[in-house]
């Protein structure tokens, strides 16, 4: 649980992003007067850089009430497209099936192990038939605990009969990370995808009794 001092550290670090945005507003507006011809700006021939900010004024506010927004909810652009970047790499490196033995099992045990869109499952430990002749360990590990939450979910296949590591998959996701809007749960990036998991999963059953 963050105590009070990791708060204030969170409102501080929120106010040097509004004020390094407000700053950054005042000097681009600064640097549009500059730019324009003096006739954009005058009626009788000159008006003040001040003169000219304030004419944008409304820009300026707008863009100042964007950046306030985004400092005090944690949102800063770019961000959910750089972890997801990130994702995408650490998922290079290790994410996906990898099978180390294959594991033998009758028509009956498909029943036992249960089925994911139409495709053979391998249940987690606490929910595995107790006569399945496999089951999973998941393990998950969070690398970014908020805004994104980035995890890495690693699931060990083990054969019951002998309690042999048979296969393990890894799993990297994004979630959240987004702009605020109050509309929506925010999205989420997951690698590999979860069908092409289950899908490479299946090279690890051999059926006894089929042909294939």
């Amino acid at each position: 649980m963050k105590g009070v001092h990791d708060y204030k550290g969170i409102i501080n670090q929120a106010v040097i992003r509004i004020e390094v945005s407000y700053e950054s507003i005042v000097d681009a507006l600064k640097n549009l007067a500059r730019s324009q011809p003096r006739s954009a700006f005058t009626v009788e021939g000159s008006m003040s850089t001040s003169e000219a900010i304030g004419r944008h004024g409304l820009i300026a506010m707008a863009l100042l009430a964007t950046a306030t927004l985004s400092g005090c909810m944690g949102w800063v652009p770019g961000r959910q497209a750089y972890w997801d970047a990130q994702v995408k790499e650490m998922c290079a490196k290790d994410g996906g099936v990898q099978i180390f033995e294959k594991l033998r099992i009758s028509k009956s045990d498909i029943d036992l192990l249960g089925r994911v869109g139409g495709k053979i499952g391998v249940p987690v430990k606490e929910l595995a038939h107790p006569n399945s002749p496999a089951y999973s360990v998941l393990t998950i590990t969070n690398l970014r605990e908020w805004n994104p939450r980035v995890s890495r979910s690693e699931s060990t296949i083990i054969r019951r009969a002998d309690q042999a590591v048979v296969a393990r998959s890894v799993v990297y996701a994004r979630s959240g990370g987004d702009f605020p809007t109050g509309f929506s749960e925010g999205t989420s990036f997951v690698c590999p995808d979860l069908k092409k998991i289950t899908s490479d999963l299946q090279q690890l059953f051999v059926v006894e009794g089929d042909s294939k």
